[in-house]
């Protein structure tokens, strides 16, 4: 059940929306995280998310496999911090982030 948790903390389907980090906590960033092949509905997911000053990091790739599912949206959930994040980098693009802003949609 622990196991599940934590996949699920990184990685949660709920119906047609993929969330990234949903349950993941600010402190879990500082060595960064990494996500390779995991399996979801709507094929596997690699993804790695880290700190860089103010900016979160993430660069993902979902490969689709025979009879996945498509998903409506991929939400990114940004982790509360002391400290703001300003802006996340997705695949080498820099999307702004509002105050308090605690979910990126990604697709």
């Amino acid at each position: 059940q622990f196991i599940q948790l934590y996949r699920n903390s990184l990685v949660f389907e709920d119906k047609d929306v993929l969330h990234l980090c949903w349950g993941a906590r600010h402190d879990w960033l500082r060595n960064g995280i990494k996500v390779r092949r995991a399996p979801t509905q709507f094929g596997s997911i690699d993804f790695d998310i880290k700190m860089a000053g103010k900016t979160l990091v993430l660069e993902y790739k979902l490969v689709r496999g025979a009879g996945s599912e498509t998903q409506r949206e991929i939400n990114l959930h940004i982790p509360s911090s002391a400290e703001p994040i300003v802006s996340v980098r997705v695949n080498g693009e820099i999307r702004g982030l509002s105050p308090n802003q605690r979910v990126l949609r990604l697709e």
